[in-house]
């Protein structure tokens, strides 16, 4: 029920440009991540690296959306409660949006106390959504969704799986949006040509052409 009342209201709320250009910076970045860890390390060395290096680039381009929708979206870098890394935190209206990648088409997601802080504060602002009288004490928090994506059968540069996950604290979920399915675009612009231009262009600066 919570589930399906944030994917509602995320749909209602995240304009659908937001969310498709979020899918194409995963799609393109999936592609150049692979390409990178092929051009500079051998077959099990790149496997291990392509995750790695996949989501510092998608992380650190989720900046762009910034000038892509000035006055709607921020973003923004977080530390954990340790202050020993960050993560990117997308604002859209009220929601928080970030991403990560899963092992598993229906999760769950992999367990940070971040992940946990934004889920829990998620259930709270349903709650008070829903029956404003059931919160007195906590004040609501942001709605959050998490794009979650993994790499298709066999192929590390193509995400297989693309869409919109509400996890609870547990890190997992019963409801989610399958962007290739919300988004037809999202599926063609896997082999479109400004992906295939921008890989080959990378290739050839990265092997000094």
């Amino acid at each position: 029920m919570l589930a399906s009342v944030l994917k509602s209201r995320y749909r209602a709320e995240v304009p659908r440009e937001v969310t498709k250009a979020i899918g194409e910076l995963i799609i393109e970045r999936y592609g150049i991540a692979a390409d990178e860890a092929e051009i500079r390390w051998l077959g099990p060395e790149a496997s291990d690296a392509t995750a790695s290096n996949r989501r510092a680039d998608i992380e650190t381009g989720l900046t762009r959306l910034r000038g892509l929708f000035p006055g709607l979206v921020t973003v923004e870098s977080v530390f954990n409660v340790t202050r020993t890394a960050r993560h990117r935190e997308v604002y859209c209206r009220d929601w928080a949006i970030t991403q990560s990648k899963i092992e598993l088409p229906r999760g769950p997601i992999r367990q940070a106390d971040f992940r946990i802080s934004l889920a829990a504060s998620s259930q709270i602002t349903m709650d008070n959504y829903i029956d404003p009288e059931t919160i007195v004490v906590n004040p609501p928090g942001r709605p959050w969704a998490c794009i979650t994506h993994m790499p298709a059968d066999g192929h590390l540069e193509i995400p297989g799986i693309l869409q919109v996950a509400f996890p609870m604290p547990n890190g997992r979920w019963e409801d989610y949006i399958d962007l290739y399915y919300e988004i037809p675009e999202l599926r063609a612009y896997v082999s479109s040509d400004y992906v295939l231009n921008l890989r080959a262009e990378y290739r050839k600066r990265a092997m000094g052409f």
